[in-house]
């Protein structure tokens, strides 16, 4: 019982946050003029959350190129060596590896 309290606490920790998150995408212009949100909420196997979230900008404001799009989004796997604990956590709870017949386990 004290496990679902727990996960109930955290799922609604994530939600609130994630509202936050949705309304200043929406009302900050962090990427300029967003016209529309679309967000799906998935759990992935080992229950953490993750979501997919699509913004419509203004024609004005739209990333057309590979610069552009770089200034906000990237991506990084932790130096092992400069944090093994970080690379640890990241390549065990945020990696998959190959689907089907390759990752037969």
């Amino acid at each position: 019982m004290v496990n679902q309290a727990i996960q109930v606490s955290e799922r609604k920790v994530f939600e609130e946050k994630f509202d936050a998150m949705i309304k200043d995408l929406q009302e900050k212009n962090l990427f300029e003029k967003v016209q529309g949100v679309v967000y799906t909420i998935e759990f992935q196997k080992h229950g953490l959350p993750q979501s997919h979230i699509c913004l419509f900008l203004h024609s004005d404001d739209k990333l057309c190129t590979v610069e552009q799009i770089d200034k906000y989004i990237s991506a990084e796997i932790p130096n092992i060596n400069e944090d093994p604990n970080l690379y640890s956590l990241v390549s065990e709870l945020m990696m998959y590896g190959p689907c089907g017949a390759e990752n037969m386990k």
